[in-house]
């Protein structure tokens, strides 16, 4: 870890080098010096960071190297930004400290030789893990098969929990995701849920969240819900009315599950179970799955498909001796498919004999070892370049089996300067180079990752965008061993506590900043419930903000933000702060009926890179906000109508803009952004809130998300100006409400809208005549249609099936007085899910080939259509279809089982809802 801190400040001391050089005549030659000292300890500190539990000397010079530097670049940075006279002499102060700490004995000689010294001994977190998923999984198979039969079985009906068990590591997870999924258990019932449980868990989250799953439809009454009762009638309701399959996945304890159990009900609930604990999975009333390790035949085959995905191992001229090495190295592992698959993402990598030499020496040193397991993963860490350990360690400040929002950490990871600019290459944003880094640590199965639907993406690009990212129960100890080794970041826990207890994280917070810099605190997750009434953090004791980097504040319930005075605080004392971020719920309410505002003081936080507001119900910003000038990311999405003052034009170095959803903000006059040249992400633009001139300033904008048009296009014309303009827009997508197209020049103007290239999701509300004739011109890059209360005339499916890259539509009420509707042989090419409601339609017909990559249909209140067309049966990708509001008769066919064949069984869709 000393090896990140100390680059990453040579990147920025340098960079401050070059563009504030004027800024800092009279210091520049102790800077350098400075630069010289961290520079030439980078080459000895990497060896360091791995051995320094071998000597204590080691340990203790690595830690006040990395003090040195964090308050190196701290200096600098402040007497750059401030021009005050006293910081001139505090760079001098750290410049004399740094050179004391080589001429004190321990000079970087010194360190070479500690280098040499060999100890066994070693320190390992204890062996606490849950599994991590992965594809590659051998036999994987074979035990849903097994299980998926089980489930949909007649004796099912006498069993109403199936158990998963076994060691972390093993492969439960991924085996009960997978019999989640079978299209056998699909069909068998109605409504599915899954629940993370692990050690910290609440029966009232745990309800919400599975009943969010089981009726979507009243997401917003059930998050609303105060009390654990109402969840539990609502939950009672929904049991009666539907069967529900519901994953209780990594319970830690017997007497967690059976107040859990109790809230189910024993006739149409089925519970898949997954558990470390046999004593959990003990009831006699389970169907009880044991998972064992892998045998040596197997154990062998999954590696090769990790370190081998695309080519063949044999064609590695020294693959013999490679195999013998690696066939030695797969028996460390013990069959656990989670290290097998993490020792193959390291060699996939390698593709010399010296370099599996290396790791396999590695393995060797570790095979006596009682914690051998976990030392397999701490080798991968160990094996990572020092920006990915720093990457890898961001996300343990998220919760277990947290969904990590891509784009946000990545904006993290550029506010703390952990993405360099050196990886950038030509044309890429530093998003780009972050989404590299997360793609390398999914490689290596350090972090499994979601992919975004195509249609997220521009068509533009041919890179596979990352949604979401997650660290599972292993790799999260792991990393929450490395954090606490390295002091990487301080979590206090506020949940289920009250202003009558003394919380112990808050305790040995203040006992443990005694001035030292081992102990100095840089990053803070602070976890917030409905209980957490009291003091979050005493920010007036300035020797415990003062060093702080970051604070995140995850909020896990409907509750009040910390605001006035604790910010104030945190303003005024914490003035190296790159990064404020609060995670909220998505309801804004303030039980004391109080507006929340940031206060006055946050503009003094000159360091500032990241404020992120998102589903708070923060409602106003203070005018000063316009002097964070170096600013990256402003993400103002709130919950709440919020006042927005008009200085955000101000803030040029913001890359990053996300305006309040739905254009709920007041400011005065219309919002200026005409001075962002360096914006890249807008989104939530509203042409009646925000100047549309300022948009043609905006030279490096590459994502324009969510522009809303309310009525009247009045300025329609200048957007789609922009659109069809623009050097490096690569996304943008557009929602217009009420906005008719019936005269000639309206029609023109959304001929010109279907033309634009970054265009990728477009919604219409309202009428429009006709939709422009297609061309080589029009929809080429449109990925996303919804057309609502259209009035369309004519046919508009010989149009709409030729668009080239369409994979989302949703029609609704878009036609005027149609009685058929037609999809020809080999058109949507793309379409992957498409919805039809509230359509005049008699009759539906579907020639074969067409729709060949559908997966998901919605058909509602359609109240003319009698059948499904027959030629949906040739469609093998089709896996959800959703009816809604339908009438019976049409429900009624569908279930039809006769001689004749019809019903729903001939088309094959493995899950099926009536709503």
């Amino acid at each position: 870890m000393a090896e990140a801190v100390v680059s990453f400040a040579v990147e920025r001391i340098e960079d401050l080098l070059i563009h504030k050089a004027n800024l800092l005549y009279g210091v520049r030659s102790q800077v350098r010096g400075m630069l010289a000292e961290l520079r030439g300890m980078r080459p000895f500190l990497k060896d360091a960071d791995a051995r320094q539990d071998e000597h204590k000397s080691i340990s203790k010079l690595v830690v006040e190297i990395r003090e040195v530097a964090y308050n190196a670049e701290d200096v600098i940075e402040t007497f750059v930004f401030k021009f005050e006279p006293r910081e001139r002499r505090g760079i001098i102060h750290i410049l004399k400290r740094s050179a004391r700490i080589f001429s004190e004995g321990i000079t970087l000689y010194k360190l070479e030789a500690l280098m040499e010294i060999d100890s066994s001994t070693s320190r390992h977190p204890e062996q606490t893990f849950s599994q991590v998923g992965d594809e590659y999984l051998v036999g994987i198979e074979r035990d849903t098969e097994i299980l998926a039969a089980q489930l949909v079985s007649e004796e099912a009906e006498h069993c109403k929990v199936v158990s998963i068990c076994g060691m972390g590591g093993i492969g439960k997870t991924t085996l009960a995701r997978k019999v989640y999924q079978h299209p056998d258990v699909r069909r068998r019932f109605d409504a599915f849920a899954w629940a993370f449980i692990s050690q910290q868990w609440k029966l009232n989250d745990v309800l919400h969240n599975v009943l969010i799953q089981l009726i979507p439809g009243k997401k917003d009454a059930i998050v609303n819900m105060e009390n654990d009762r109402l969840a539990r009638k609502q939950l009672d309701e929904v049991q009666q009315q539907k069967k529900c399959l519901v994953v209780l996945d990594d319970v830690w304890s017997s007497e967690g599950f059976d107040e859990l159990s109790k809230v189910f009900s024993d006739v149409n609930t089925k519970i898949i179970l997954t558990t470390r604990n046999k004593k959990v999975a003990g009831s006699q009333s389970f169907f009880i799955f044991q998972r064992v390790p892998l045998t040596t035949a197997e154990s062998w085959e999954l590696l090769m498909r990790k370190a081998f995905p695309k080519t063949a191992a044999e064609d590695f001229e020294d693959y013999p001796r490679m195999e013998r090495l690696g066939r030695q190295m797969v028996q460390e592992c013990g069959g656990l498919p989670l290290f097998i698959i993490e020792l193959g993402g390291r060699l996939r990598t390698k593709k010399t004999l010296n370099e599996w030499m290396t790791i396999y020496r590695n393995y060797q040193m570790i095979g006596g070892s009682d914690n051998t397991a976990l030392d397999v993963l701490a080798l991968s860490y160990l094996d990572l370049s020092y920006k990915l350990k720093t990457c890898f360690l961001y996300l343990g400040i998220y919760a277990k089996d947290h969904d990590i929002e891509v784009d946000i950490l990545y904006q993290l990871w550029m506010a703390e300067g952990i993405i360099s600019r050196e990886d950038r290459g030509e044309e890429e944003t530093m998003m780009d180079v972050a989404e590299r880094y997360l793609g390398e640590l999914a490689e290596r199965s350090l972090v499994t990752v979601e992919f975004k639907e195509k249609v997220e993406y521009s068509t533009i690009t041919e890179s596979k965008r990352f949604k979401s990212c997650r660290l599972h129960g292993l790799m999260l100890d792991l990393c929450m061993y490395k954090i606490q080794e390295e002091n990487f970041f301080k979590t206090i826990d506020y949940r289920g506590i009250n202003n009558q207890e003394v919380h112990p994280s808050f305790s040995s917070l203040a006992t443990s900043t005694d001035g030292r810099n081992s102990n100095k605190i840089r990053r803070l997750a602070i976890y917030l419930d409905e209980n957490s009434d009291l003091p979050l953090f005493n920010f007036k004791q300035e020797e415990i903000a003062r060093p702080i980097r970051a604070i995140l504040f995850f909020i896990c319930s409907y509750i009040n933000y910390p605001f006035g005075e604790q910010l104030i605080h945190l303003c005024k004392n914490s003035k190296c702060l790159r990064v404020i971020h609060f995670h909220g719920k998505e309801s804004g309410d303030f039980t004391d009926g109080k507006p929340k505002e940031l206060p006055k003081e946050i503009g003094n936080l000159v360091f500032l890179r990241y404020l992120g507001l998102k589903d708070t119900g923060f409602t106003k910003l203070p005018s000063s906000i316009g002097n964070l000038k170096y600013l990256q990311t402003l993400d103002l999405r709130t919950t709440d109508e919020i006042s927005v003052p008009n200085v955000l034009w101000k803030m040029e170095s913001l890359v990053h803009l996300y305006l309040p959803y739905y254009h709920l903000f007041s400011t005065e006059g219309k919002l200026r952004v005409d001075g962002l040249s360096n914006l890249e992400t807008l989104e939530n633009f509203a042409p009646d809130k925000v100047d549309v001139k300022g948009l043609f300033e905006l030279t490096n904008l590459r994502r324009l998300g969510e522009v809303r048009i309310q009525g009247k296009q009045k300025n329609l014309p200048e957007v789609v100006n922009y659109l069809l303009n623009s050097k490096k827009l690569q996304h943008t997508s557009v929602f217009m409400d009420q906005c008719d197209f019936c005269s000639d020049e309206e029609l023109l103007l959304l001929r010109q809208l279907f033309s634009c290239k970054c265009l990728v999701g477009l919604t219409i509300i309202g009428i429009i005549d006709k939709l422009p004739e297609y061309n080589s011109n029009c929809y080429q890059s449109l990925a996303s249609l919804t057309l609502s209360g259209s009035q369309l005339k004519g046919d508009p499916m010989a149009t709409l099936e030729k668009m080239p890259n369409l994979r989302i539509l949703i029609l609704v009420d878009a036609f005027a007085g149609k009685d058929n509707l037609v999809f020809s042989a080999n058109g949507f090419r793309q379409l992957e899910r498409l919805g039809l409601h509230s359509l005049e339609i008699g009759e539906w017909m579907m020639e074969e080939g067409a729709m060949p990559t559908l997966s998901f249909l919605s058909i509602g209140s359609c109240n003319n259509l009698k059948m499904l067309p027959d030629g949906l049966r040739f469609i093998t990708t089709l896996q959800e279809l959703d009816i809604t509001e339908m009438p019976e008769a049409f429900k009624d066919c569908l279930r039809m089982v006769n001689d004749k064949g019809e019903g729903l069984h001939k088309f094959h869709i493995p899950s099926v809802r009536f709503s």
